[in-house]
């Protein structure tokens, strides 16, 4: 059960042109070549159904927790993970919301699922903190962004460059020791402007582990920079993306009786469980203007994801024994009991994802027509090595280790 903190404190800081400082409230505008919709009136004219979600509504909810700010768009369902929004479950119009797997997720109009073809359902999503309004189109516009058809798309809108000189600094506490630390500072100076940014976040979780010191949340840092060259009728993006996460997860739930005396409790058989990952991401995106009439937008990306997520199987074999009356799986749980053979699987998996997609909107009399793409190529490699423990005194013993590997690709033509 999560219990909210009662305490938190934040400080937002802005540098504007001539070095004054100010409130954070006045941001940069967002680029055009990176969103699917647009604003919230531009979502009315749509075919299909569109939402925006912009940048006041984003710090109204909780802007660090995708849930929370899904939760107020229509059609649009979420299931809690972890109870800190790094892994939502999302759906759309009836789709199973299971890791995201039905919906098509993208950060400035690029597929960001570690292998959107081949393995859609992977733990990964952008840190939330630094995006500044979020788009969901739903209907039968979806069906140029694919490859999930059926749910609807989710496009994540990043920090802008800004169209002059501009800082901004926020920093986040609470009671519990957990901090949220978002900074920024770019400039646009006659063709050129370029952005900086770092999103740091650490959290100390809810939850306490029998006999172990450590915690039950998560470290987070991300990096993002942009550089663009802007000309009369063409523009140039680079984006370069890179982020660390350290979280103490696990799937090791509770007994009935244990759940009702503590429900923030954690065996210490979970205490080695521990999610890991990286990811990097980079992508050039070129808009040309060919006529009043006639635009392009043409990107290149690449996104390479690695994850390990460490955890203890058959943990809950254990507990439904207990829940039968089971004397000694209770006592394994709660360490008194020496047991062996138990067994924690780095479920590690690298995944690659890149290719280049082109659209062109075309504006003929009244009607507007968009033709476009995609060349995509993505692949996963599994390894993972089962550790051996036993349990002894309360303590965890290393045994040995059995390896296993297994590798997914798939590749796709262009798709208009």
């Amino acid at each position: 059960m999560f219990k909210p903190s009662r305490l938190s404190l934040a400080v937002a800081i802005s540098l504007a042109p001539g070095m004054s400082w100010a409130a954070g409230d006045d941001q940069p505008q967002m680029l055009e070549p990176m969103e699917i919709i647009g604003d919230a009136s531009a979502a009315q004219t749509l075919p299909g159904s569109g939402y925006v979600v912009g940048e006041q509504q984003m710090k109204t909810e909780v802007e660090t927790d995708i849930n929370q700010v899904l939760k107020t768009v229509p059609g649009v369902y979420v299931r809690e993970e972890e109870g800190l929004g790094l892994r939502p479950n999302i759906g759309i119009r009836g789709a199973t919301a299971e890791r995201s797997s039905n919906v098509t997720l993208m950060e400035d109009g690029i597929l960001i699922a570690p292998a959107p073809y081949s393995n859609p359902a992977a733990y990964y999503f952008p840190t939330f903190k630094r995006m500044s309004s979020l788009e969901v189109l739903k209907g039968a516009p979806l069906l140029r962004y694919g490859p999930q058809t059926t749910g609807g798309v989710i496009n994540l809108i990043s920090t802008p460059i800004p169209d002059e000189q501009k800082g901004y600094v926020e920093a986040v506490t609470n009671e519990r020791g957990s901090t949220d630390v978002h900074a920024t500072y770019g400039d646009t100076n006659g063709d050129w402007g370029y952005l900086f940014e770092t999103v740091q976040r650490s959290a100390q979780g809810f939850k306490d582990i029998d006999r172990s010191n450590r915690n039950s949340g998560f470290d987070i840092s991300d990096y993002v920079g942009k550089l663009r060259w802007q000309g009369d009728r063409q523009s140039v993006t680079a984006k370069l993306q890179y982020s660390e996460e350290t979280s103490n997860s696990s799937y090791l739930g509770l007994t009935d009786a244990d759940f009702s005396q503590d429900p923030n409790r954690r065996y210490g058989l979970s205490s080695p469980d521990q999610m890991d990952n990286t990811h990097s991401g980079v992508s050039l995106t070129h808009q040309f203007e060919w006529s009043d009439n006639v635009s392009s937008t043409t990107t290149l990306y690449r996104n390479d994801f690695k994850r390990n997520w460490y955890k203890l199987s058959g943990g809950g074999n254990i507990i439904d024994a207990a829940n039968t009356g089971d004397a000694n799986a209770q006592g394994i749980l709660d360490g008194t009991v020496d047991t062996s053979g138990l067994n924690y699987k780095n479920n590690a998996r690298e995944y690659v994802s890149q290719g280049v997609q082109t659209n062109f909107d075309v504006t003929i009399g009244n009607h507007e027509f968009d033709f476009g793409a995609r060349a995509h190529e993505d692949e996963m490699d599994r390894f993972q090595p089962v550790d051996v423990y036993d349990q002894v005194n309360g303590s965890l013993v290393f045994q040995n280790s059995v390896a296993q590997r297994a590798a997914i690709t798939a590749s796709r033509p262009a798709k208009p």
